[in-house]
């Protein structure tokens, strides 16, 4: 089951910021920072692209690595903007299990307030579901579900949350309030789970990934002689259990 090594929220206000990992950050968690600002975030060199919304007044990121030694030595990880405006910066370390990663990034940007984001049914109860909403406003912001990890705003032009939740059960639906609606905002719900998908691949599986993916899964069984035909029961794919 995905665990919270830590979460944080940092603001700025210039063409960059630099997000730091949380204390007790270690080499192979999941990192997961949601860079939003008045301009375009940059996704960072070696980091992965899971959303990036971009349009008037208020634009938002989800961007994700697994952490190397290198990267806990530096302490943090700079994201540079298209311009300079006013940021906000959530970021959440995740301890992962033996398959675990990526399930879902669903995300709205420059939506109502408040704003409703809804999942497919991927979500399992072990899940780890994390829910950032942010917007260009001096705002408190806030998610009906799950359990607050940051909350606040710079006093000027940017304002951000953090909320987790597990043993949900897919579809799952976030509702995102601001008590002030800002000129745009931008929400992202991210799963974590098992099994992970693999769309966050852009190349082929490394050798232990590849293995680690085909943990648990059982050939499919055929009957044998008589002309029987084919059973698949108990066959377990990627895409689901066959009956």
């Amino acid at each position: 089951m995905p665990t919270i090594r830590g979460t944080g929220l940092t603001f700025a206000n210039a063409a960059s910021v630099a997000i730091p990992f949380p204390a007790g950050t270690l080499a192979g968690d999941l990192a997961i920072i949601f860079p939003c600002g008045g301009f375009a975030a940059t996704l960072p060199t070696g980091w992965t692209q899971n959303d990036n919304q971009t349009g008037s007044f208020w634009d938002g990121a989800t961007f994700s690595k697994i952490l190397t030694g290198a990267d806990i030595s530096t302490g943090s990880v700079a994201v540079a903007f298209s311009g300079s405006f006013n940021i906000a910066a959530g970021i959440i370390t995740i301890v992962l299990g033996p398959g675990e990663g990526f399930k879902e990034v669903v995300a709205i940007r420059a939506g109502s307030n408040p704003q409703a984001v809804t999942t497919s049914g991927k979500v399992g109860a072990a899940d780890l579901l994390t829910y950032w909403g942010s917007n260009r406003a001096v705002s408190v912001n806030t998610v009906n579900r799950g359990t607050q990890r940051q909350q606040a705003n710079d006093g000027s032009a940017a304002a951000g949350c953090i909320y987790t939740e597990t043993g949900a059960l897919g579809p799952v639906t976030a509702v995102f309030s601001y008590t002030v609606s800002g000129s745009g905002n931008y929400q992202s719900v991210v799963d974590i789970g098992t099994p992970a998908s693999l769309n966050m691949w852009s190349g082929p599986l490394p050798v232990g990934l590849l293995a680690l993916s085909m943990e648990g899964v059982q050939m499919p069984a055929f009957s044998g002689g008589g002309g029987g035909a084919p059973s698949n029961a108990g066959f377990i794919s990627m895409g689901g259990v066959f009956a």
